[in-house]
């Protein structure tokens, strides 16, 4: 069973629309305005790769990259072929592996504000 943070986090990801990003340090915060708990980056980054495989394709995870807007799972190999392949089917356009934070970025405005 999920704790409350791993809830919220959940919930957040899951608010980030097709063709956008947001990143682990984002989702962090709202998480944690959501949660009333400081929550950091690395928490959100441990808490989706901990997520069961089960869970890991039910949550648009691929729209979480690092605070560079490189996609994080450079290196993973087809791990990271495939949310480079999600995040371009759903039209974020990529170069040397980054996108433009300008363009793509989701500021959960309609939540928070």
């Amino acid at each position: 069973m999920a704790g409350p943070v791993q809830s919220k986090m959940i919930e957040v990801v899951n608010l980030i629309p097709p063709g956008q990003v947001a990143s682990y340090g984002r989702v962090a915060q709202v998480v944690g305005i959501l949660s009333s708990r400081m929550i950091t980056a690395q928490v959100i980054w441990r808490l989706l790769s901990g997520l069961p495989e089960s869970a890991r394709d039910q949550l648009p995870r691929w729209r979480v990259v690092n605070k560079k807007w490189v996609v994080t799972s450079l290196k993973l190999g087809e791990k990271w072929l495939r949310q480079i392949k999600l995040l371009k089917k759903e039209g974020v356009k990529i170069v040397e592996d980054q996108m433009d934070m300008k363009i793509y970025e989701y500021d959960f405005g309609d939540i928070l504000w």
